[in-house]
């Protein structure tokens, strides 16, 4: 019987290593699915347009709804799903984001830093006025979204630890 697994990697210098030893190991690298599903024996073509049902050998349809994605058959409602989450979205470390130049204080950065630290007006001038100060703490898909705010408004932020996304 033959076995097929799928490893998606995205460090370029890990892939090549391993790329070496499946070769060493004796395993086929494929380019592209297409072509590693189309080389298992007594399964249906994988077609440029379509894929077949293994089951029922009808048309199947893709799907993606959140981080689910994946197919199912139009006949039989046979399929398989995966799974994808972009690395910002699993990374546990905890960011802190820091004004980083007292800037002006006008009242639509006073609304938004209050907004982002959670706190009353009068304290988010003090902390404009203040910087450098954290104004926001959190996990990695809290971050992008308070730096893209941050960014709209024109006001300069320093993220630590060193934010790779």
């Amino acid at each position: 019987m033959t076995e097929q697994a799928i490893l998606h990697v995205d460090d370029e210098a890990l892939k090549h290593i391993l790329i070496d030893c499946m070769r060493t190991a004796g395993c086929k690298i494929y380019d592209n699915i297409r072509d590693a599903y189309n080389d298992v024996p007594n399964r249906p073509i994988l077609g440029d347009d379509a894929v077949l049902c293994e089951k029922c050998g009808q048309e199947m349809r893709p799907f993606c709804h959140g981080h689910e994605c994946g197919m199912t058959c139009i006949n039989c409602g046979w399929g398989w799903v995966s799974s994808y989450f972009a690395p910002y979205e699993t990374d546990p470390v905890v960011y802190h984001i820091s004004l980083c130049v007292p800037s002006e204080v006008s009242m639509a950065a006073v609304k938004l830093i209050a907004e982002i630290a959670n706190c009353n007006y009068l304290e988010a001038k003090k902390l404009i006025e203040a910087a450098p100060t954290e104004v926001f703490c959190g996990q990695a898909v809290d971050i992008m979204k308070v730096r893209e705010r941050l960014k709209d408004a024109d006001i300069q932020c320093r993220i630590e630890p060193d934010f790779p996304y």
